[in-house]
């Protein structure tokens, strides 16, 4: 084999490992966003149930929910999948849909703050509902069980 076939082989080996990093990072960054929302909603459910007595901090779970949800779409953007992935390819197969999924819960997460920001005690769990109903959408259909 000549010095230019084994360079060009190498070449495309280090890009290769560079792109399956990449993909590495990509799914981490994504997983450890999920576990972000997936923290909030979890205190805000808490706390609405009554579990714990937090609830001075109610607001600042709602707020940082929405503040997050919109940072799901940019972190599926560019197909990234690993073995350990719960993302389904249907992702970016049906990149409309969930499109539609994740613009679902960033108007519930919005939505659930400002009914938060109310005090209104039936507001909060309508909109904590919705909230629910779009994360158990979104996960029905993208997340593998």
């Amino acid at each position: 084999m000549t010095f230019g076939k084994t360079l060009a082989i190498l070449s495309l080996a280090l890009v290769s490992g560079v792109a399956g990093a990449n993909d590495e990072k990509r799914v981490e960054y994504r997983e450890k966003g999920m576990e972000i929302l997936g923290g909030h909603m979890g205190s805000i459910v808490a706390i609405v149930k009554g579990e714990v007595p937090y609830t001075s901090e109610l607001a600042y779970h709602a707020d940082a929910l929405a503040a997050a949800a919109p940072k799901v779409l940019p972190a599926f953007e560019k197909e990234a999948m690993t073995d350990d992935s719960d993302a389904l390819p249907k992702i970016w197969q049906q990149w409309a849909d969930f499109e539609k999924a994740a613009q679902k819960l960033e108007t519930a997460s919005a939505d659930l703050a400002a009914a938060v920001a109310s005090g209104n005690q039936g507001r909060i769990g309508a909109a904590l509902g919705e909230v629910g109903k779009s994360c158990k959408g979104c996960h029905d259909e993208f997340v593998e069980d």
